[in-house]
């Protein structure tokens, strides 16, 4: 399991939120593509509830390494795949 990784390194607890975070994202991905093989699958509420969720850990994680000005361009494609699940629910 990734929280079971050892490691001698002061940034240790963040390297496992990130792997967990990226775990996140890819099995959320998968859903997504659940969901456009069959709409009925998935809510897209529910879908875009988790996505705000996972980019909100992502900003918590990019903080720590990166500067804050270049989050939005790597928000970019999460944020696009939010307004993807509005447009499908109206």
């Amino acid at each position: 399991m990734i929280g079971d990784v050892r490691m001698d390194r002061p940034d240790t607890t963040l390297i496992v939120d990130e792997f967990r975070n990226a775990a996140a994202l890819l099995t959320h991905i998968c859903r997504l593509g659940c969901y456009h093989h069959d709409a009925a699958s998935e809510s897209p509420d529910a879908l875009a509830n988790e996505m705000r969720s996972l980019i909100a850990e992502h900003r918590r994680l990019w903080r720590s390494r990166n500067r804050e000005g270049a989050f939005a361009d790597s928000a970019g494609r999460p944020e696009a795949v939010i307004r993807f699940y509005e447009q499908v629910r109206k």
